[in-house]
């Protein structure tokens, strides 16, 4: 019975592996792709049999078989067109999915008619704009072209509004009247021979005689944006863009974070960000919504984010040789100098000195409405750039029960952390990969009510608290796991779960920081396996400190892990029972392990 249980649960997932197609729902009236033309690339396809619909015939465009990312396309230079021998009948509600690219914009070019005394067809107008017509009434879109912008674009004509979708998100819901019925010819790259042709790359259209759902049409949307490299459901950003567009197509990007963010809070999808170093995202975005969402940098490059406020001259000398300025709030935690930069080529950090420590190199703190600091180098300030962390973090998510990946991100500062997930009033999760928490109080943190945060190959480093910080109300137990992640040269620990959170790792390094590599305190939990703990507790050296550490009640598990050269113990525990080690290696640590 066991067997034949498993041989049925194979086939059923052989089944639903399989890649769906246009046939894959029902309605179908015309498939024609590129790739169904034969001959090879530069060939003219004079004559095309499509998978489903009549044969195509007429003055051809050229082939290429990977003319858009992996897709065959048709090129199209204004004067061909190809013509069905027999009628396609559309009917009043109909679907229509093409994939193309135009190479050219400002004039008008039809994508696809049918029919010729009373049509229905799509077209680019002079404006840029897709335009949707059926007989006398037509409608346009929103989103303006660029030449080279890649879309696989839908048009749901049901009764008398029409939904047009740009890669899968809506780009206007048009309600021109009812659609002819008509009963004509396929035309495509052109509505007669020489006129409004298309100049581009058309790399298929499937035409349903209904209206499909949004999920049917999902599937001939993703038939065609897999081999043309097409990210669906995606809002573009850019910070080089003077004024935001509609953000659906890369030439065309929206300018802020936050205005894509207010475009995926319902159906989610993900936002593509442009945003290098020498131009980041700026200010503090607030995440609520509990769609799916995925962010990651355009084409795979990493994207840059700063929560702070830019100080430039103002100082004045103090007798002890620091410097200050009148300053309005009571605290300052995080800060750094992009123009002073340490030995490894790195912005360096300003961070608080310990209570009743003299503010020393690199040190900042607030007295008597004065902030006062002394660079790295005691180097007069008037002549840097000072980042201040004012904005609790770069990212504030409280997205409750919802789904949001982090990718190839590189957060600064923040007052609270880089990146914090969960507030007092609702929590978060979040799961964030190649990404890095620089230069403020925390880098990634977690807090306030039950919140799940996943990281894997992240760096939390340079912080004026922790890396790595898991904090949450009595009885909440957050969780934090981390996968190949570094925390290092933090001012403090670079991994501390505190009250009744857990922070879990797996092959990971904590080093160089300025108090334990991991501290656990109250009743939290920390588990480490294959993790490494090096040359931490660098500022201060006791007994309880050093590369990992269990301070009062603190639970957890140290497995296959090593410690060496901390200043300090190895690991200490103030219960042992509570944290049981194995295949651990211990060595030149200047305190003994406990």
């Amino acid at each position: 019975m066991r067997a034949a249980f498993a041989l049925t649960a194979l086939i059923v997932a052989v089944g639903t592996a399989r890649a769906q197609t246009p046939s894959s729902v029902s309605g179908l009236r015309v498939w024609v792709d590129a790739a169904h033309a034969t001959g090879k690339t530069g060939d003219r396809v004079t004559t095309l049999s499509p998978s489903v619909g009549p044969i195509l015939t007429g003055i051809g465009p050229v082939l290429d078989r990977s003319g858009v990312g992996e897709a065959a396309s048709m090129r199209f230079s204004g004067s061909e067109m190809l013509r069905s021998a027999a009628s396609v009948v559309p009917g009043t509600s109909f679907t229509s999915v093409l994939a193309f690219r135009p190479d050219s914009v400002g004039r008008r070019m039809t994508l696809f008619q049918i029919g010729l005394a009373t049509p229905i067809g799509v077209r680019l107008g002079t404006d840029r704009k897709l335009e949707v017509y059926s007989g006398n009434v037509s409608a346009r879109g929103v989103q303006r072209w660029s030449p080279g912008d890649t879309g696989v674009v839908s048009l749901v004509w049901s009764g008398s509004t029409a939904k047009l979708y740009v890669n899968g998100t809506l780009d206007a819901s048009l309600t021109p009247g009812a659609a002819t019925s008509v009963s004509g010819t396929l035309l495509l790259g052109a509505r007669a021979v020489g006129q409004d042709g298309f100049r581009g790359d058309l790399v298929g259209i499937a035409h349903y005689g209904r209206a499909l759902t949004d999920a049917q049409r999902k599937i001939v949307e993703s038939y065609y944006a897999g081999p043309t490299e097409v990210p669906l459901n995606a809002t573009y950003v850019s910070t080089a863009v003077a004024s935001g567009g509609n953000g659906l197509l890369p030439s065309d990007p929206l300018r802020t974070l936050g205005a894509a963010l207010l475009n995926r809070a319902e159906e989610g999808g993900q936002i593509l960000i442009d945003a290098p170093a020498s131009r980041p995202l700026l200010g503090m975005e607030e995440i609520v919504s509990e769609a799916p969402l995925t962010i990651r940098g355009r084409n795979g490059a990493p994207w840059f984010m700063r929560s702070g406020s830019t100080l430039r001259g103002g100082w004045t000398q103090d007798r002890d040789g620091a410097w200050s300025r009148s300053w309005t709030p009571r605290v300052l935690l995080a800060a750094y100098v992009p123009t002073l930069l340490d030995g490894k080529g790195r912005p360096t950090l300003l961070a608080p000195p310990y209570a009743g420590d003299a503010l020393g190199r690199g040190g900042m703190e607030v007295v008597n409405g004065r902030l006062r600091i002394r660079l790295a180098n005691d180097s007069n300030p008037n002549n840097h750039t000072i980042e201040i962390s004012r904005e609790t973090s770069c990212l504030r998510i409280q997205n409750g029960t919802g789904d949001l990946v982090l990718r190839d991100g590189v957060f600064r500062g923040g007052s609270q952390a880089c990146v914090q997930v969960g507030q007092p009033d609702r929590g978060g999760r979040l799961t964030a990969i190649d990404c890095i928490a620089e230069y403020g109080v925390c880098g990634f943190r977690g807090a306030g009510q039950l919140s799940t945060v996943n990281l894997t190959n992240c760096i939390a480093r340079l912080n004026t608290n922790d890396g790595f910080s898991m904090k949450g109300y009595d009885g909440i137990r957050s969780v934090m796991r981390l996968t190949d992640c570094e925390g290092y040269e933090n001012w403090e620990e670079g991994a501390s779960p505190h009250n009744d959170t857990t922070i879990y790792a797996d092959k990971c390094a904590f080093y160089d920081n300025g108090e334990s590599g991991m501290m656990a305190i109250n009743r939290a939990r920390f588990e480490a396996s294959d993790s490494t703990f090096t040359h931490n507790h660098l500022r201060r050296t006791v007994p309880e400190e050093g590369g990992a550490a269990y301070a009062e009640s603190a639970r957890g598990k140290l497995t296959d892990c090593i410690f060496r050269n901390n200043e300090g113990a190895g690991y200490y525990r103030v219960a042992r029972s509570n944290v049981p080690v194995s295949g651990v290696v211990s060595s030149g640590n200047s305190l003994k392990d406990r």
